[in-house]
Parts: structure tokens; sequence; C-alpha cells
């Protein structure tokens, strides 16, 4: 399994989590309202609280809440993709995916790549300062 699928598999993770996080939001949100609007409005023994008129602020709190979980279930693939990034090869010249190909020219605009193009970046040497070398230096 290579790094892209391993970040495609966290991004689909991550976005059915937020959603399914916004998807509770909306439903415990939802069930309020309705609530709310059944007590206040429908049900004779509330009727002398005001109503929904006297108290639209908590009702419209309530709305907002729900646009909220909407606007959160929206944006979660959003949010997935620049959560974990993946930087996929492209060409240089054209901005060609070079995810599945492996050769020295690009297939879309025939820019020479190279050998080295698509070889593994080189791991960073060990700078620890705390590496104690057994090695004498000549005088």
């Amino acid at each position: 399994m290579n790094d892209a699928s391993m970040v495609r598999g966290a991004r689909f993770i991550f976005t059915g989590v937020v959603r399914f996080a916004a998807t509770l939001w909306i439903a415990f949100y939802g069930i309020n309202t309705a609530t709310y609007i059944i007590y206040y409005e429908f049900d004779s023994d509330y009727q002398g609280l005001g109503g929904i008129v006297e108290n639209w602020p908590a009702l419209a709190a309530l709305v907002l809440y729900i646009a909220g979980g909407y606007v959160l279930w929206l944006v979660a693939p959003w949010l997935a993709s620049h959560s974990f990034y993946c930087p996929l090869p492209k060409c240089p010249k054209c901005r060609f995916s070079l995810e599945h190909f492996r050769a020295d020219r690009c297939p879309e605009c025939g820019l020479y790549l190279g050998e080295d193009f698509h070889a593994p970046l080189p791991s960073a040497p060990d700078t620890d300062s705390r590496v104690i070398t057994t090695e004498s230096t000549p005088e």
C-alpha cells in the first residue's frame, strides 16, 4: 500500500467521522427545535408562556445550530483534504498527474523528466549531536 492510498483512506475515515458527528448534531438540535415548536405553539398547557412570537431568539438559535450542522456536514471532505495532504507526483510543466506512471517523459506534454524524477526522496542524515564517534582524528 502506498502513501497516496493511505492518505485517501484516512481522508475517507475522517470525512465519515465528521459527517457522523454532524448528523448527530443535526438530529439533536432538530429534535429540540421540533419539541420547542410543539410545546410552545400547539400544547395548550404552554400557551401562557408567550409562544414562538415572543420567544423567537431561542427558535432562531436552534435553527442556526441546525444550519451549522449542515455546513459541517458539507465541508467535511474539504476539511479532510486539507488535514491529510499527500503530494502526488505531477509534471512540472503541464501538472499532469504521474501517480501511476513510471517513464522518463510526461505522456501529456512530452517533457523529459529524467531518471531520478520518480526516485524516492533521500532520508535526512542523522544530525543528532549526542552521537559520539570512536574514530580518532589525525593530529
